[in-house]
């Protein structure tokens, strides 16, 4: 799932939180009770901006999401560390230096 964020503030962040929610029927309640398998739930993040509400929307989650922080090559890594401090604090965190919208095609 990818939920792009830009200029879309608290509203995308409950929409994100709704998303996610949703995610979790039958069929992944199912395959998490399947031994060795747990269904991974969680969000893509490819802008900062409105960290305060992703952060509340993730925390408000029943379970602990994964989220994926898309880190723009173009920043230095200092750009994020506060980002990624805070989020993880309510999520598993995984950096992606490289979106597949990067590639030319």
């Amino acid at each position: 799932m990818r939920l792009a964020t830009r200029g879309r503030g608290a509203a995308v962040a409950c929409a994100l939180a709704a998303v996610v929610v949703g995610a979790a029927g039958p069929r992944a309640q199912a395959a998490a009770s399947a031994p060795g398998h747990a269904p991974l739930f969680g969000v893509t993040i490819d802008d900062i901006g409105h960290l305060g509400s992703m952060v509340s929307a993730l925390a408000g989650l029943p379970e602990k999401p994964a989220a994926r922080v898309y880190f723009d090559v173009r920043e230095p890594a200092r750009y994020y560390a506060a980002a990624v401090r805070r989020i993880s604090r309510v999520s598993t965190v995984m950096g992606e230096l490289l979106d597949s919208s990067a590639v030319l095609g």
